[in-house]
């Protein structure tokens, strides 16, 4: 009789770095910390696991749970494809946009702390994000609309037969990294939109007289 052996094929990519980078932030226990969930499955984990997905190979949420099984994920997390369906995932997605600003507030100080990340100088710009189909939104009594607003705007790539939406994003003069973001509407004016995301740095990052004084054997810069 031969002898068969099974092999099963696992693309680990960059996670490693990535997992680097979320122990470095301390992601998770961030999130489980700011935000109330019910889940079975802590709301930090599913959010590792969705960023990771992002950042590797993005899939759709119904797809996610077997591309994590091939990606070492579930083995790293313990858990099985099943435990990441889209239904899951989805009320995990729903539950951060109600808390989003907060979560930004708290990882952008902990990356300024950990990174030493230089935000004397925020440049900001808009970019765009067109989308395909039918994007129709009910708008419930009493409620404020929903935002952003897909819709026909003056876009990048110059497609007049496309909606869309923008994202204002803010990144540091020093590096080019990302502290800051807005999301708005299709057809709204970036003159307008500056003043909105002022407020937004000014609830985000430290004061002046918070700045981190350099130590002896460092190399000096400000991060205020």
């Amino acid at each position: 009789m031969d002898a068969q052996t099974r092999f099963r094929t696992q693309l680990v990519g960059a996670l490693p770095a990535i997992v680097h980078y979320f122990d470095e932030l301390d992601l998770a226990a961030t999130i489980d910390e700011l935000v109330p969930w019910e889940g079975d499955i802590p709301l930090g984990t599913l959010v590792e696991v969705l960023v990771a997905n992002r950042l590797l190979q993005p899939k759709a949420l119904f797809r996610i749970g077997p591309w994590a099984q091939s990606a070492a994920l579930t083995d790293y997390y313990g858990l099985t494809p099943e435990q990441l369906n889209d239904d899951r995932l989805g009320r995990a997605l729903e539950r951060l946009a109600a808390h989003a600003e907060t979560i930004q507030a708290a990882l952008v100080l902990k990356a300024i702390d950990r990174f030493g990340l230089d935000v004397t100088q925020v440049h900001y710009d808009l970019t765009t994000v067109e989308l395909y189909g039918a994007y129709e939104s009910e708008q419930l009594e009493g409620q404020p609309p929903p935002a952003p607003k897909p819709t026909y705007g003056r876009t990048k790539s110059g497609r007049k037969h496309v909606k869309q939406i923008q994202l204002g994003l803010d990144v540091t003069g020093d590096g080019g990294v990302p502290v800051g973001h807005l999301a708005l509407d299709g057809n709204a004016a970036e003159v307008t939109s500056h003043l909105d995301n002022l407020k937004l740095l000014a609830r985000t990052l430290p004061r002046a007289s918070s700045c981190t004084s350099p130590t002896p054997n460092s190399t000096p810069r400000r991060t205020c």
